[in-house]
């Protein structure tokens, strides 16, 4: 009798005591990806800044930064994507088109697109008002990111293929 007894206050003071564990080990969490996830939010701007600098204010056409750039813009996006816990949308709220690129103004034109969505992103009110969350900024962000993600994909690629066009038409 005394077993049984001590059995269900021993349970009785789990189930009690289970959201107190599950909250510590939830904020440990969050607090633990939060500088993760403001070294991505302030890098994912440096990275962006620095080398739309380079193409369009120094006129400086650098294929290897443009590649390493956008390479790490993804994937501090992707990271972001998941850290953020943002809700998921629908594929077609997310869709917007975008053209390969053929050339350099092409190339230029898609940097800016990608610039828009990073510089979209970053200032999100969603961001900037503490303990707010608005479900249509967090879905702007989450289109936001979603577009970073696919235009820093496309134009890297789009930097591959010109920069090796670029080095055949050299040697040519």
């Amino acid at each position: 009798m005394r077993r049984t007894e001590q059995d269900l206050i021993s349970r009785e003071w789990n189930l009690t005591h289970i959201t107190d564990e599950a909250d510590k080990k939830f904020r440990k969490e969050v607090i633990s990806l939060f500088p993760q996830v403001q070294e991505d939010f302030r890098r994912l701007q440096i990275v962006n800044n620095e080398m739309m600098q380079t193409v369009f204010v120094a006129k400086s056409l650098d294929y290897r930064l443009i590649l390493t750039s956008t390479e790490e813009i993804k994937r501090r996006a992707l990271r972001l994507r998941q850290n953020l816990m943002l809700p998921r949308i629908s594929r077609n709220e997310e869709d917007q088109k975008f053209h390969e690129a053929s050339g350099y103004q092409q190339l230029k034109a898609s940097l800016l697109l990608l610039d828009r969505s990073i510089m979209s992103f970053v200032t999100n009110p969603l961001f900037k008002l503490p303990n707010v969350i608005d479900p249509k900024l967090a879905e702007t962000a989450t289109v936001d990111l979603g577009s970073i993600i696919k235009f820093s994909d496309a134009v890297r690629k789009d930097a591959g293929k010109l920069s090796k066009s670029a080095k055949s038409a050299a040697v040519n």
